[in-house]
């Protein structure tokens, strides 16, 4: 199976709908922050990063790649959570 079939059959399990980064070109991946320039040369270069957008695509919050070396996990699952809040929020009504 290719690598971009589990990663399709991964969202589909469990009931991913959003758009999932995958095979894009680095400027892309630069552009986004989710590349170690440092370490693509030893194939370590990508950061699974995450990213909370509010309903108009803006982004509310990022762990910038580094939650897996966050000494206080409890603390990122607090922001992490505070920030899914914020993006569930509906967007203010505007008024005729």
């Amino acid at each position: 199976m290719e690598a971009e079939d589990v990663v399709s059959e991964f969202n589909s399990r469990f009931g991913i709908l959003w758009p999932t980064l995958y095979n894009l070109e680095l400027d892309t991946m630069n552009s986004l922050g989710v590349v170690d320039p440092d370490s693509l040369d030893v194939g370590m270069g990508i950061k699974p990063t995450i990213y909370i957008l509010d309903s108009s695509g803006k982004v509310l919050w990022s762990d910038h790649g580094y939650r897996m070396t966050h000494p206080d996990v409890t603390s990122t699952l607090d922001w992490l959570e505070l920030f899914i809040e914020l993006a569930l929020v509906p967007p203010p009504v505007e008024s005729p």
